[in-house]
């Protein structure tokens, strides 16, 4: 488990300079490879692996179309390897992905909440225990993800990390890993849904996203052109979820809020 690191620093507040200890989330630079490629991540240092397969599957493989669900099945695996010559990294891992062919599609209904449903677990999303609660509490500098199954009314899933594209990469590493369809799952997020956020979370497999915080205008547009063209497989965006003040803005989608 990674710990915050303390500083000391020097805080201007309320008209007067104070001295202070304060807590600073550790950061450190990770070694990803692949068949024909590799890159260097910013990540948390901690559960790694599925952040290496997410990011690979995610960014670099580029599986389906934003029409629809993925028609592909992918395998992925990954391991820890010696940090190659001339790499200034503290981790490093080797991962490896395998097409395991045709995906069926599912015609089943899709996923429906109401809004009292929503509002409540943004709110257990947020009070969630993570692996360091401290990071989360303290900081000030991480965002999280959740996925969210609505048939067993539970988050199976949260993601923590320093950047918001890092818990997507984790909640899809982690979701390739352990076979889980993230299109049966809803994505709760703290940071703002960007058109870079959505692209991720789309290749991802999500379609339904509710954020605590805004929504762009690209997502928005590029969320209503899937749900006219494709009305079988809707995307749904919220933002503003915010559970004190028992609201949230539907974006695109609203036929899924009950």
């Amino acid at each position: 488990m990674n710990t915050p690191l303390s500083y000391s620093v020097t805080r201007w507040k309320e008209g007067a300079w104070q001295h202070i200890d304060d807590s600073v989330s550790p950061e450190e630079s990770v070694y990803v490879s692949w068949p024909g490629s590799s890159c260097r991540l910013w990540a948390w240092p901690d559960d790694l692996e599925p952040l290496c397969v997410g990011h690979a599957l995610l960014d670099y493989l580029h599986l389906g179309p934003e029409a629809g669900p993925s028609p592909f099945r992918m395998s992925g695996s990954v391991r820890s390897i010696s940090i190659p010559p001339g790499i200034d990294s503290k981790h490093a891992f080797a991962v490896e992905m395998k097409r395991e062919g045709e995906k069926d599609r599912d015609d089943t209904p899709s996923i429906v909440m109401t809004p009292e449903s929503i509002v409540t677990h943004m709110d257990a999303f947020l009070t969630l225990e993570g692996t360091c609660p401290l990071l989360w509490e303290s900081t000030g500098c991480f965002h999280r993800a959740g996925m969210f199954d609505p048939k067993t009314g539970a988050f199976i899933r949260l993601a923590e990390d320093i950047g918001r594209h890092n818990c997507i990469d984790r909640l899809a590493g982690w979701a390739c890993l352990n076979n889980i369809d993230p299109a049966d799952t809803v994505l709760f997020l703290s940071a703002r849904i960007t058109a870079s956020l959505y692209a991720k979370a789309r290749r991802a497999g999500f379609s339904f996203l509710i954020s605590r915080s805004a929504v762009t205008s690209t997502p928005v547009e590029m969320a209503r052109e899937q749900n006219r063209k494709h009305p079988a497989h809707p995307v749904t965006i919220l933002g503003f979820c915010r559970p004190r003040e028992q609201r949230f803005t539907v974006f695109a989608g609203e036929g899924r809020i009950a």
